[in-house]
């Protein structure tokens, strides 16, 4: 071989070499850029990154598992009779008498265990399901593949509600009292407990750092029955402060993330600091509440008409009453979900979702629904006894 040729070999081996050089690196920069990338998105995500969510993902790349049950956008529920169904995570929650189903938004179900409940109501927050058996004495926290805490209450239920942290509110009756107010940490560890011997507990909420509760009750005081607000500091045995109202009973009880307690009246809503203070009140007047919201953190909202056969207008109000915007509808409303600025309604003509400033962003005509609530801002389900309707918006 010729030294010009020995030359070009030589050249061609450095050229060749820095070609792999150049590969590798650019391999490695973009496996950095990935990594980066990943670690963002979990840092975004880092609330809804558990072991529960992890498991959903890997049964949905599981192909035993993703059997779907969904046939353009809804998934049917095969029960013998009719349920209750609460959206959870990228799914649903459906009780009946029988079992609990949990499922994504494609029908692939996670778990399906025997219930038993008479009549079982349910509730979810981005990580658990609480279902309860209201009259009876079942009461079940569940993820998507585990029944995480069971129990069955001394006197039938008549009330029960998580917080978004997982703690639990259980309102019973009393033996031996008029009521009693269980609180269960998100441990599932019973930590408080209040009975009652003259007072009736319509409702009851665990504020957001589990350390206060507040109650609605009826106190029988002789021929007089007084509706009142109670608040407890979860580290002291007697009531922090109550408030008295009218005539009228308390029939919704909420927390604010703030400390704020909103309770639901006949006649409208009030809203009171962590201290017992009044600091707002929103008055129906003549008007009729069709539904309402009370969960989000600066605003209350409310389907409202001046007579219970009418039109409705939907009118979200701040913490202090304020009314900040009006919607008008031309549909008597049954239920309504609020989410980051936008109003899902299911009346008995139509189900819609509106923007806050009222602009129509989504509407359509629902068979026999009886429910209606938020998958994250850009869809909506649509739920009636025995199936889900998703729909993006």
């Amino acid at each position: 071989m010729s030294e010009h040729e020995e030359y070009l070999e030589e050249q061609e081996d450095r050229k060749e070499k820095r070609q792999s050089s150049t590969i590798k690196y650019v391999r490695y920069l973009l496996l950095l850029v990935m990594v980066m990338v990943a670690l963002i998105f979990l840092f975004a995500n880092r609330e809804q990154i558990n072991g529960d969510n992890f498991r959903r993902l890997v049964a949905k790349l599981n192909i035993g598992l993703a059997v779907s049950d969904s046939e353009n956008g809804e998934v049917h529920f095969d029960t013998v009779s009719g349920g209750e169904t609460v959206v959870y995570k990228d799914g649903f929650a459906h009780a009946t008498v029988e079992k609990l189903i949990i499922t994504d938004k494609n029908g692939t179900e996670f778990q399906n265990i025997q219930l038993g409940f008479r009549k079982p109501v349910l509730s979810a927050n981005s990580r658990y399901v609480l279902a309860y058996d209201s009259g009876g004495n079942g009461l079940m926290v569940t993820d998507s593949f585990s029944v995480l805490f069971e129990t069955t209450m001394d006197d039938p239920i008549i009330t029960a509600k998580m917080n978004h942290n997982g703690s639990i509110a259980v309102v019973t009756e009393g033996d031996g009292y008029l009521s009693k107010v269980y609180v269960f940490d998100s441990s599932f560890k019973e930590i408080y407990r209040y009975s009652s011997l003259n007072r009736y507990i319509l409702d009851a909420a665990v504020s957001e750092n589990n350390k206060a509760l507040a109650v609605s009750a009826m106190n029988i005081e002789g021929a007089d029955i007084v509706p009142e607000i109670l608040y407890f500091k979860l580290s002291k045995e007697e009531v922090q402060w109550k408030a008295a109202f009218g005539e009228e009973p308390c029939v919704r009880i909420a927390m604010k993330e703030n400390g704020t307690v909103c309770g639901l009246f006949s006649w409208g809503m009030v809203s009171l600091n962590s201290k017992g203070e009044e600091i707002g009140r929103y008055q129906l007047d003549n008007q009729v509440i069709q539904c309402y919201s009370l969960e989000d953190e600066d605003y209350n909202v409310f389907v409202v008409s001046a007579a219970e056969n009418g039109d409705g207008n939907v009118v979200i109000c701040d913490e202090k009453g304020a009314v900040k915007e009006t919607i008008q509808l031309d549909y008597y409303a049954t239920r309504l979900d609020y989410c980051d600025g936008r109003i899902a309604v299911l009346g008995n003509q139509k189900s819609a979702v509106y923007s806050s400033g009222g602009k129509l962003l989504w509407e359509d005509a629902p068979e026999r629904a009886n429910d209606i609530a938020f998958m994250g801002k850009n869809a909506v389900v649509v739920v009636s006894e025995t199936k889900c309707v998703y729909n993006g918006i």
